[in-house]
């Protein structure tokens, strides 16, 4: 795992971005139906101190951020980075082709 910055769109990585499908069931409440993976390589970077904070004083524990292709981006709710699964935050969809994912611990 390379920690990169931000701006770097080096995609040494790989991880699985994770959407969920839901479906209504009978009482009309929603249920996961499908889960669907995309593996995809992407650029760790960690997070600056302003942001940790931030989401600490709303009771989130962020992670670290993902760069990935935007078109790779499958509208994903989740990520799989190194085994371990992480909600997604945020998104930001940048003007040169990548998105920044922001990752926080589930809980």
């Amino acid at each position: 795992m390379k920690i990169s910055t931000k701006k770097q769109a080096a995609l040494n990585d790989e991880c699985t971005l994770i959407r969920r499908q839901f479906d209504p069931d009978a009482a009309d409440n929603d249920v996961p139906e499908i889960e669907i993976r995309a593996e995809v390589f992407c650029g760790i970077f960690s997070i600056n101190e302003n942001e940790y904070y931030e989401a600490a004083r709303e009771g989130l524990r962020m992670v670290c951020g993902i760069v990935v292709r935007t078109d790779e981006e499958n509208g994903a709710d989740e990520v799989d980075l190194y085994g371990k699964v992480y909600a997604i935050e945020r998104k930001y969809r940048r003007v040169d082709g990548y998105t920044e994912i922001y990752l926080r611990e589930k809980p």
